[in-house]
C-alpha cells in the first residue's frame, strides 16, 4: 500500500511539472530583445566619428500608435545626443509587447570602429 501511495505522489508531481513546463516564460525576454534590435537598426549607419567608447542612455515612452517619444538622451557627446534624438523621435516600432503607459530606459554602447 505504501508503494502505491508513493507511485501516485510521483505521478502527481510529474503531471504538475509537465503542466507548468508548457508555459513559456522566455517569450517576454525575446520580445524585449526585438525592441532593442529594432532601435539598433534605426541607429545603424550613423556616419558619426566615435573616438572613444562611451554609454548613452535613452529614456523614452511609446505612444498609443507605437511611435517612440524621446524623453531624454544622456551621454557626454552632444552630437551623439542630437543624432539619436533625431533618428528615433516619432519612429514606429513593430514589436507586440509595448505598453504606452511605461517609460523605457535603453542603454546604448557607442563604440569606435577602428
Amino acid at each position: 500500500m505504501k508503494t502505491l501511495k508513493t507511485v501516485f505522489v510521483a505521478l502527481a508531481i510529474c503531471l504538475t511539472t509537465s503542466m507548468f513546463a508548457d508555459s513559456n516564460p522566455v517569450s517576454k525576454e525575446v520580445s524585449t530583445t526585438s525592441i532593442s534590435q529594432e532601435i539598433e537598426k534605426m541607429l545603424f549607419d550613423s556616419q558619426l566619428v566615435i573616438e572613444e567608447e562611451f554609454k548613452v542612455t535613452v529614456i523614452f515612452q511609446v505612444t498609443g500608435d507605437k511611435r517612440i517619444e524621446i524623453l531624454s538622451v544622456n551621454s557626454p557627446n552632444q552630437e551623439v545626443n542630437t543624432f539619436i534624438q533625431r533618428r528615433l523621435q516619432n519612429r514606429k516600432l513593430h514589436s507586440e509587447c509595448l505598453s504606452s503607459d511605461q517609460i523605457y530606459a535603453l542603454p546604448i554602447n557607442m563604440q569606435s570602429l577602428e
